[in-house]
C-alpha cells in the first residue's frame, strides 16, 4: 500500500475534503511504493470543493492536476484543477557499474532500489525482465537509473555476420552465401555482400537467412 505525505499550505473546509484526497490518491498512485504531495494554492472565493470522479487525474513531470468542482457562496459549481506537486517513488533498476555501448544486458548489472522517478529524465525501467535481449544503446554509467531510452534490442544479425542470400525466381529457390554490411533484426532490410562483392538489399528472415528485396 501507497505511504504519502500531506503538507497543506492552506487549509481546506472541514476535514472530509482532506481525507477524500487522501483516499483518492492512495487509489491513483496505487502503482507506487510511496509518494508525496504538496497543494500550494485553492481557488478563491469558494464554500466547498469535491474531487470530480468523472475525469482523469492527470501527472506530468512533477506536478498531478486533480478534476474538482468549486461551489461557490450560492451553490453555482465551476470545473476546475488543484495543481498539487508530487513525488513519486519506485524501485528501479541502478547500474551497479560502467557498462559500455552496444554491451548485452543483464540482471547482474544492476541493483534494485527505490528512487524518487518525477525527476528521472526518461522512463525507468522497473524489472530485469524488461532487459532480456535488450543491449546499451550507449554508455550507461555505474548509478545511473535505467531508462528505455538507454537500451534497445540485440539485433538478430550483426554487421559481418555469414548469411545465406536467398533468390526466388517462381518456384526455385536459389541461395548464395554472404555477409552482412549492416546490423538488423527480423523483418528489416539490409544491406548484403556476396562472395563475389555484389551488394544487394534483403530482408532479414531469421538469425541466418535473408531474403532479396532489389
Amino acid at each position: 500500500m501507497a505511504i504519502f505525505v500531506l503538507i497543506l499550505l492552506q487549509l481546506f473546509p472541514g476535514d472530509s475534503f482532506e481525507s477524500k484526497l487522501q483516499n483518492y490518491l492512495s487509489e491513483k498512485l496505487s502503482d507506487y511504493s510511496r509518494f508525496t504531495f504538496k497543494v500550494n494554492s485553492l481557488p478563491v472565493n469558494y464554500s466547498r470543493i469535491e474531487i470530480d470522479d468523472t475525469r482523469q487525474l492527470r501527472i506530468s513531470n512533477r506536478y498531478a492536476f486533480l478534476p474538482v468542482q468549486v461551489y461557490d457562496a450560492y451553490s453555482n459549481v465551476n470545473n476546475s484543477f488543484i495543481t498539487i506537486e508530487i513525488e513519486l517513488y519506485k524501485t528501479v533498476l541502478k547500474a551497479n557499474r560502467k557498462i559500455e555501448r552496444g554491451e548485452a544486458l543483464s540482471g547482474d548489472m544492476f541493483d534494485s532500489i527505490e528512487a524518487e522517478i518525477t525527476s528521472i529524465k526518461g522512463t525507468p525501467v522497473f524489472e530485469t525482465e524488461e532487459i532480456a535481449g535488450k543491449r546499451s544503446r550507449t554508455i550507461i554509467n555505474e548509478g545511473t537509473v535505467l531508462t528505455e531510452e538507454l537500451i534497445e534490442p540485440v539485433p538478430d544479425v550483426f554487421r559481418d555476420s555469414k548469411v545465406i542470400l536467398h533468390v526466388i525466381k517462381g518456384s526455385v529457390d536459389i541461395s548464395v552465401d554472404a555477409t552482412a554490411r549492416q546490423e538488423g533484426r527480423i523483418g528489416e532490410i539490409i544491406r548484403v555482400i556476396t562472395t563475389d562483392n555484389k551488394i544487394f538489399r534483403a530482408r532479414i528472415i531469421d538469425k541466418q537467412n535473408v531474403l532479396l528485396e532489389d
